[in-house]
């Protein structure tokens, strides 16, 4: 019992001491900078490619992925 009340002691000392810490404030941006970073983030994405797998067999390795967790754990 006392080794419960001394863990949940750290755990929350831990806590209070991980919500003290150093505030950083971002460096202003300028609107021609704002819109180079919409324009980047927003062409990324025509980079992305589907998998090229069908429907049945992404239903069939999610299921594999699942059955695989599930004797792990």
């Amino acid at each position: 019992m006392r080794a419960i009340r001394c863990v949940l002691a750290w755990l929350l000392l831990a806590t209070l001491l991980g919500g003290c810490g150093t505030i950083h404030k971002l460096p202003d941006m300028s609107d021609l900078d704002r819109k180079n970073a919409v324009d980047e983030v927003g062409s990324a994405g025509a980079d992305l490619t589907p998998s090229g797998r069908g429907v049945t067999d992404n239903a069939k390795m999610v299921s594999e992925v699942a059955a695989r967790l599930q004797a792990a754990v």
